[in-house]
């Protein structure tokens, strides 16, 4: 595992989250489990529902599990790749 704290990883981490928009798919490097349980997999297809930086600056994506349903934080170090949207996301 990649140590998410040095300079070239948040570098990256940075790049990914001016890069990634709402509607691109996210892979994820990993399956990810919450409380022990899953709720994404890896090499799966998830669309970017929302952008989050908190005010430690700690940025995340938000996804839904197709697990769970429910939505999931995903941290830019847990991308293995992306895919922009074939249609930008309207606002209304």
């Amino acid at each position: 595992m990649r140590d998410v704290r040095s300079p070239e990883a948040m570098f990256e981490a940075d790049l990914l989250w001016r890069e990634i928009q709402l509607g691109d798919l996210l892979v994820l490097e990993s399956d990810l489990e919450q409380d022990g349980q899953p709720v994404l997999k890896a090499g799966q297809r998830y669309e970017v529902l929302a952008k989050l930086s908190g005010a430690s600056g700690q940025q995340q994506f938000v996804v839904q599990s197709d697990l769970t349903n429910q939505t999931v934080s995903v941290y830019p170090a847990q991308i293995c790749s992306y895919e922009s949207a074939e249609q930008p996301v309207h606002h209304a």
